[in-house]
């Protein structure tokens, strides 16, 4: 539970991060938060699993 309301928290502050940055670095910014969501939602399916 408390792992759930930490990655929604990072992602909330990346997504906030990504927009006062400047335009040029958005779409690496982007690229690298799309994949760390990604694997962390993986690993909490995972972790639903067991």
């Amino acid at each position: 539970m408390l792992i759930d309301v930490y990655y929604i928290c990072v992602s909330v502050l990346s997504i906030k991060l990504c927009n006062y940055l400047s335009k040029p670095l958005f779409p690496i910014l982007h690229i690298i938060f799309a994949m760390l969501f990604s694997v962390n939602l993986s690993n909490l399916l995972t972790m639903q699993e067991e």
